[in-house]
């Protein structure tokens, strides 16, 4: 985890460097089996003018370049949800997200339906989803029916790095 924490940190101060005017925040998607990072996103709300364009949801439009090919074919389009494994519907559900700052409950929301198997995020902010009862696992049994692994930063892994501290910055 530390290793990959590092590398998102790594990443998003480049960003920064090219693009000063978006928002220094980066997430990456990592398949943990192999260690290899498969996808990376920046928030470009400022540049692109939407406001859905968080680095998470960015991301998750990405993942359908990780299927192969062929994979799209083989469900053809009449077939009924309830025929389709769970793993034709979420291909997300083996992967670890890492993220410089704590999502936003749209972003956590995303990765609940996308089934991303963990999710690792380094900053913490006064917007983020950390206070919503299901990221603490606290809501009402059933109202969801995925759940996945959450980790607030990782000990030493920024050992003279610093995160742009977004709340005081963006949200004052």
């Amino acid at each position: 985890m530390t290793r990959f924490m590092k590398e998102t940190i790594t990443i998003s101060i480049q960003n920064q460097k090219s693009s000063e005017q978006d928002l220094p925040i980066t997430a990456l998607l990592v398949n943990p089996r192999t260690s290899e990072i498969l996808l990376t996103a920046h928030d470009t709300r400022i540049t692109t003018h939407h406001p859905l364009n968080h680095p998470i949801m960015l991301l998750l439009n990405q993942l359908p370049s990780l299927l192969p090919q062929n994979t799209t074919a083989t469900v053809p389009v009449e077939t009924p949800l309830s025929d389709i494994s769970e793993e034709e519907q979420y291909y997300a559900q083996m992967y670890d997200l890492y993220i410089t700052h704590e999502p936003c409950t749209m972003c956590c929301m995303a990765l609940v339906h996308s089934r991303i198997r963990r999710l690792i995020f380094w900053s913490a902010m006064k917007t983020g989803a950390r206070e919503v009862a299901w990221m603490k696992g606290d809501e009402i049994e059933g109202v969801l029916n995925h759940r996945f692994m959450c980790f607030e930063g990782i000990q030493g892994a920024l050992e003279g790095i610093e995160v742009a501290k977004l709340e005081d910055e963006i949200f004052a």
